[in-house]
């Protein structure tokens, strides 16, 4: 079973946690769902899979080879993501309280998990030893999306003025 988050004939798009990678899929999925050669992976709390590296997804699929393609992944600036890390942890519906204090902040720590702590440099590490060769940011999602798709088979679908926002970080309390 080849699942991926998505990928086609020429690239392989992976979600970056809390980059805007909601809209960008749903973005994708529009565009790309009904074409044979495009595969997008089956969105399931259960089985987060989407948010898989390039290790990870060949370890689920041995046949699956990002080396001839193009490898893109949504970016964030780092004060955006740890907000948006922090307030997603903060109002997950589980009920684990993240505890997030203003020191674990400056430590640049957004939520503790079973695993430990998180930090945007361990969810970077997370992608390597791969390459990513083109960062799509979430600041500039539209123009950086036709940019890195450039020369593709399909880059003529993912032209846009602006990629419609999804899940919105909103502050809705203090943090300690």
């Amino acid at each position: 079973l080849r699942r991926r988050m998505i990928e086609g004939p020429d690239f392989v798009w992976m979600h970056f946690p809390k980059s805007g990678g909601t809209a960008l899929q749903a973005f994708l999925r529009a565009r790309f769902s009904e074409l044979p050669d495009v595969i997008c992976d089956p969105i399931d709390p259960q089985n987060q899979i989407w948010h898989d590296s390039l290790t990870k997804r060949a370890e689920r699929d041995e046949t699956f080879n990002p080396s001839p393609k193009r490898i893109m992944c949504g970016i964030r600036r780092l004060p955006y993501w740890v907000l948006s890390h922090v307030h997603f942890a903060a109002g997950r519906k589980d009920e684990r309280d993240p505890k997030v204090t203003r020191d674990m902040l400056v430590k640049g720590i957004t939520s503790v998990e079973p695993c430990g702590p998180v930090t945007a440099d361990m969810m970077l590490r997370s992608f390597q030893p791969h390459r990513v060769d083109r960062w799509v940011k979430n600041e500039s999602m539209a123009g950086d999306l036709q940019t890195a798709f450039e020369g593709l088979r399909y880059a003529g679908k993912v032209k846009a003025d602006a990629i419609p926002r999804v899940n919105e970080t909103i502050i809705y309390r203090p943090i300690k």
